[in-house]
């Protein structure tokens, strides 16, 4: 079975969260059909802009001739989108 890296595995637990967060807060705030939807994009949201920053900041640090900080991947941000999307496809078929 293979193992998943540390770094991705964060990811993933990260982008579940933002999809809890921002589903609870949408269903206290009454919109409770909206809610997994809301978590979804938020997630794709947060997955995306974590990468753009983490380009920025290497960025920054490369003008200022410092080692980059932060490694910019597109399977980061796949794996935050698969905790988002793991959540939300639980959600989903919890209304069935």
């Amino acid at each position: 079975m293979p193992i998943l890296p540390v770094d991705k595995a964060n990811h993933v637990v990260y982008g579940a969260a933002t999809f809890v967060v921002v589903a609870i807060a949408t269903r206290l705030l009454g919109y409770h059909t909206l809610a997994p939807h809301a978590g979804l994009v938020a997630g794709v949201c947060v997955a995306l802009v974590k990468e753009f920053a983490d380009a920025a900041a290497n960025n920054h640090a490369e003008k200022n001739g410092w080692a980059k900080p932060h490694s910019v991947e597109l399977l980061d941000v796949v794996a935050t989108l698969s905790g988002a999307l793991l959540c939300w496809a639980a959600a989903m078929a919890s209304r069935a």
